[in-house]
């Protein structure tokens, strides 16, 4: 089964509370700067109980994480490059 767009998703739930997708789109359309600001400190807690070990690893993931969030609605518009 194919996933629909964000727009299909809310047409096919009308009537019903919005799903996890949706509400993660809107939790990051208001809120990039505090989403953002968790991903480095999860980051740093990790790189922190790894000792270093995987710092390179762990920095592109929050990287990755980040990008992910923040294109959700298709535009790259919530997780400014300096939260980057």
């Amino acid at each position: 089964m194919e996933a629909g767009t964000t727009s299909e998703c809310v047409r096919q739930s009308e009537g019903r509370s919005p799903g996890p997708g949706v509400k993660a789109t809107e939790l990051v359309d208001g809120h990039g700067d505090k989403v953002a600001a968790g991903l480095d400190k999860a980051g740093d807690f990790v790189d922190e109980k790894t000792a270093g070990k995987y710092g390179d690893k762990i920095d592109q993931g929050v990287d990755a994480a980040k990008d992910q969030l923040d294109n959700l609605d298709g535009q790259n518009d919530d997780i400014t490059d300096d939260q980057r």
